[in-house]
């Protein structure tokens, strides 16, 4: 008997030790697809009411394809273009610093603002000795090869995002079974678990995200306007910065603002000071709650390491696999709350 039990466990626990390796090895390998899975699950969360729509009307396969070219059409094609000028107008960028634009700015700024000028000189004299233009070019140099790798390597993940995404709006209730039967979870928390995640995707991707990108479009329109050199791409970097809560827009436009008045006129300055200050710096404050609503109170402060923190620990991956996680983890906390609450325990 003794034999026969332990026997028992002796297949158990090879069981267990077997299944652990076969995730563990599955997990190894999708890491490097985890861009594209959780992109196409993000964006299959995003647009799932249209995709439902276009379901009661065709096939799934006919949705499936659909989706995918609408996604492409809105998506993809509008951002190969900015990606294209952008690496356009950085190559530009990177010839004006090695040919000595840089140097040649200073030189002209000291000419116009000689105090200013002295300022800056020994500012860089005293915390950056020995820069010049040709020793940003020599640091910025490796750095464009690297963009030009991560661009190559990200239009494959996109690639392989849409075909994930087609399978997902398709086969979207095989995978909504799935999920519900890994959930670890009782019904109920399931439904709610799922229901609150799919908002806070929505208020992330569809809310501050959005918002940052008609923040860095009217932005760029502005700084073209006003004859700022590379304005798509000081657009795009404002973009960026107003992924960052509260402060994140001034971060861009106000030296941006500064090189316009110390360049160009103090009047442009003004001007463009004025449309970012009004429109460009308020634009979430009014936008957040049209695209929102509602739907959840997550704290800005808690979007910004989301994102930020997912950059920082995934890659390029963590911009979507960040907030996916934090938002995880804040529902489970708030089960398990629950939970101690109907247990008696506080």
């Amino acid at each position: 008997m003794e034999t026969g039990t332990g026997y028992a466990q002796w297949r158990m626990a090879a069981l267990f030790a077997l299944t652990l390796t076969c995730v563990v090895a599955t997990l190894l390998f999708a890491h490097t697809l985890m861009f594209p899975i959780i992109g196409a699950i993000t964006l299959a969360v995003v647009t799932q009411p249209l995709s439902v729509w276009l379901r009661k009307r065709w096939s799934p396969t006919l949705a499936g394809i659909a989706m995918v070219v609408l996604v492409s059409l809105v998506l993809f094609v509008p951002m190969y273009v900015l990606i294209k000028h952008l690496v356009v107008q950085a190559i530009a960028l990177a010839r004006y610093v090695e040919s000595g634009g840089v140097d040649d700015f200073f030189a002209e700024l000291a000419v116009k603002h000689p105090k200013l000028g002295d300022a800056i000189q020994n500012a860089i004299t005293q915390f950056a000795p020995g820069m010049s233009g040709r020793a940003i070019a020599g640091w910025s140099a490796p750095k464009l090869g690297q963009a030009f790798g991560a661009i190559v390597h990200g239009i494959v993940s996109i690639v392989l995002l849409l075909f994930f995404y087609f399978f997902l709006v398709r086969d979207e209730a095989v995978a909504l079974r799935a999920w519900e039967s890994i959930l670890p979870l009782r019904d109920d928390e399931t439904f709610d678990f799922s229901r609150k995640l799919r908002d806070i995707i929505d208020a992330i991707f569809a809310g501050r995200l959005l918002i940052a990108m008609l923040q860095g479009v009217a932005s760029g329109v502005a700084y073209w306007l006003v004859g700022v050199p590379g304005a798509l791409l000081w657009g795009f970097v404002t973009f960026i910065c107003c992924l960052i809560p509260a402060f994140g827009a001034f971060l861009a436009w106000v030296p941006i603002c500064l090189y316009v008045g110390l360049v160009l006129s103090w009047t442009k300055c003004l001007i463009l000071a004025i449309w970012c200050s009004a429109v460009v710096s308020t634009m979430d404050n009014f936008l957040y709650p049209v695209f929102v609503g509602k739907k959840t109170d997550l704290h800005t402060g808690v979007v910004f390491v989301a994102i930020f923190g997912g950059l920082a620990f995934f890659g390029i991956s963590g911009f979507i696999l960040g907030p996916v996680l934090v938002a995880s983890a804040i529902l489970l906390l708030q089960i398990w709350k629950q939970r101690l609450a109907e247990a008696g325990v506080h």
